[in-house]
């Protein structure tokens, strides 16, 4: 990432046109456009502010609790959120963010060496500087990074199916898509087991951001992103490159939400309507979309992994897969469209103890 120029043009370019031009120079290797992304939720509620809406349907649907009998988590185990921003002065989030222990705070200095100057609770790749806040009237991030791992059993707030795990915060600005993918890069360098990407857009990816979600796929880490709030059948990006876990979302009912993307490449479906979680500024809000069910489930495979860290990709994978319940299909058009079924965190957590070598 640090040999591609991002061009910003200050009135609308034939951009194809200025690509082909590009190419032909012999020090650019590729020129390409950048795909617009956007964030995967959908709207709020006006009659169901945090004030009004107490419970967590969501974590009681897939068993979240009996789950957590098996595992609490663990803090070794990260999930990065890249994402706009995370405002780890939450105080559902504060003790849930990672520290990045080869950094010394605001001491000016790249302690670690990893290229990015006092990164201690993670990095803003957008602004490029060492705090991963969100900025004024960005909230969709700290919405995502409480369904990942918001503390629970604090006594406030909201619980998390990922419990004690750790979230790593980067953030990115969806006005600057390949940002987005520079944020997978810095996430899977520092060590993110699983990187959640609630967001994506439409159209063929460019070369950049394959590569990056390539680049993070090789390090071993897991890529959850969302399918895409539009009702239908189209496929975006990320979630349609190979080796990630694409989610869709389901409502009360078991069905697939009506704003809910599907078709042949998704791959699981959890809750995401009606979604309680964090919000800046110590607030909590209801948010329904993709971006909230793809968090539940990078949050599950956290807790997994927590049970057992040296499961592998494809087993956690697999356990993940093959544990859901179905999901009820009323409509012709979602047949074999709804990945494997709604996740199920208790029989998920069943097949990890299972894999799970017994110890003395």
């Amino acid at each position: 990432m640090q040999r591609v120029l991002h061009i910003k043009f200050s009135k609308p370019q034939d951009v194809e046109t200025i690509c082909v031009l590009l190419e032909q120079k012999a020090e650019v290797e590729y020129a390409e456009p950048v795909m617009m992304i956007t964030s995967a939720d959908s709207y709020i509620p006006d009659n169901l502010g945090a004030n009004n809406y107490t419970g967590q349907w969501s974590l009681h649907r897939i068993q979240a609790p009996e789950a957590r009998a098996i595992s609490k988590g663990s803090r070794d185990i990260k999930v990065a959120v890249v994402d706009a921003g995370v405002d780890w002065h939450h105080p559902d989030l504060q003790a849930a963010m990672w520290i990045n222990p080869g950094e010394i705070a605001d001491n000016g200095i790249d302690d670690d060496g990893n290229g990015y100057i006092d990164d201690v609770r993670g990095y803003d790749v957008a602004s490029n500087d060492s705090d991963p806040s969100p900025q004024a009237g960005e909230t969709h991030g700290t919405h995502v990074a409480g369904l990942v791992a918001a503390k629970s059993d604090n006594g406030t707030g909201i619980a998390s199916i990922g419990f004690d795990i750790s979230i790593i915060g980067v953030r990115c600005s969806f006005n600057n898509g390949n940002s987005a993918f520079q944020g997978v890069v810095y996430a899977a360098n520092a060590g993110a087991h699983i990187i959640n990407c609630s967001w994506g857009g439409y159209g063929q990816p460019g070369i950049t951001q394959s590569n990056a979600i390539d680049y993070a796929l090789d390090k071993g880490c897991l890529i959850v992103t969302s399918t895409g709030n539009d009702g239908g059948d189209m496929l975006s990006y990320p979630a349609g490159h190979p080796g990630v876990i694409s989610v869709g979302a389901t409502n009360m009912a078991d069905r697939m939400a009506a704003f809910s993307n599907y078709n042949e490449e998704l791959s699981v479906c959890a809750p995401g309507y009606n979604i309680r979680s964090t919000y800046p500024n110590e607030h909590y809000q209801i948010i329904s979309g993709t971006s909230m069910a793809t968090p539940i489930v990078s949050g599950l495979l956290g807790l997994m992994k927590s049970y057992y860290p040296q499961i592998t990709n494809d087993q956690l994978k697999e356990c993940l897969l093959t544990t859901t319940d179905s999901v009820d299909i009323l409509q012709e058009r979602y047949i074999g469209k709804t990945g494997a079924g709604r996740i199920n965190a208790f029989k998920a957590m069943q097949c990890v103890a299972e894999l799970k070598p017994a110890t003395g």
